[in-house]
């Protein structure tokens, strides 16, 4: 083996790792979320006005085991108010507490959500989410 084949090898691992970590550091709703961004950013080079996507949750890392809830808050107020992506696993401490589980705001990078939406799922469930397009603007139309 050459140093520069070496190298090679060492840096394809170097980045798969990094690849994994960043994996295991998101949680659900994190991941929902990219989720949103990928599908708009398809939605935005197409021609089509609407996508549907189906998510597929992972109950690891920082994922639900049981039953969840995705509430999507409405947006065109955000930052004022509103516009978090909030999951909820049931049975959990926080969910009790504050009302969700994980939050984040990463989507509003790419899509408005018009009005609240919201969807309770059972364990392992898959999450139907569809976009739409009007002048340029993606907005979250439905969540089941």
């Amino acid at each position: 083996m050459t140093s520069r084949t070496i190298k090679s090898s060492v840096l394809t691992a170097v980045v798969g790792l990094v690849g994994g970590a960043c994996v295991l550091m998101t949680d659900a709703a994190t991941r929902l979320g990219q989720d949103l961004v990928e599908n708009a950013a398809l939605l935005q080079q197409d021609s089509g006005a609407e996508r549907s996507f189906t998510h597929q949750p992972r109950s690891w890392p920082s994922g639900c085991q049981a039953g969840y809830t995705v509430t999507l808050q409405e947006s065109l107020h955000h930052p004022a108010r509103g516009g978090s992506l909030l999951v909820g696993c049931k049975g959990e401490p926080n969910i009790q507490a504050f009302g969700y589980s994980y939050s984040t705001t990463y989507h509003l990078n790419a899509v408005r959500v018009p009005k609240e939406l919201s969807a309770d799922k059972k364990p392992g469930e898959s999450l139907r989410v569809t976009l739409r397009k009007q002048d340029g603007v993606i907005d979250v139309v439905n969540v089941e």
